[in-house]
């Protein structure tokens, strides 16, 4: 249905950047608009750098489709 879920981590001093832009973007129209579209505008408009974790020691599995899943859940039961 063109939903997403994802976890998103941020430093506490992000999370207060973040929040403070979207007290003052998310309004009028605006508040319509996903939270990806925040983000980039976020980004965009602040000029802050977001990193990815990419030396994470855990297993990891994006899941964005039924494949996907299944093997998210054969790695899972191996653990």
């Amino acid at each position: 249905q063109g939903e997403a879920l994802g976890i998103n981590k941020f430093s506490i001093k992000t999370t207060n950047k973040i929040f403070n832009f979207m007290s003052k973007f998310l309004r009028g129209k605006n508040k319509l608009l996903s939270w990806e579209f925040v983000i980039d505008r976020f980004v965009t408009d602040t000029k802050t750098k977001l990193y990815i974790l990419s030396n994470q020691r855990y297993p990891w599995v994006n899941i964005n489709t039924v494949k996907d899943l299944k093997k998210a859940k054969k790695l899972y039961k191996k653990l």
